[in-house]
C-alpha cells in the first residue's frame, strides 16, 4: 500500500493529466497542527492545499 496508494495521489495526474483520486500525506514526525489537518483534509479536493510542503519544525 505504501507504494501504491502514492501512484494513485500523484503520478496519475503526471502521467495522465487526470485528477488524483486518492491524497497521500505520509506522517514524517510533524506535529498535528492546524495547518497540517487542514492540509490532509483539503488536499484532495483543493490543489493549493495539496501542494503545500508541511513544515517538520
Amino acid at each position: 500500500a505504501t507504494k501504491y496508494l502514492p501512484k494513485l495521489d500523484d503520478d496519475l495526474a503526471k502521467e495522465d493529466g487526470v485528477w488524483d483520486i486518492i491524497d497521500t500525506t505520509p506522517y514524517i514526525g510533524h506535529k498535528l497542527t492546524r495547518d497540517v489537518l487542514i492540509r490532509i483534509m483539503l488536499g484532495g479536493i483543493n490543489h493549493k492545499f495539496d501542494e503545500q510542503v508541511i513544515q517538520t519544525t
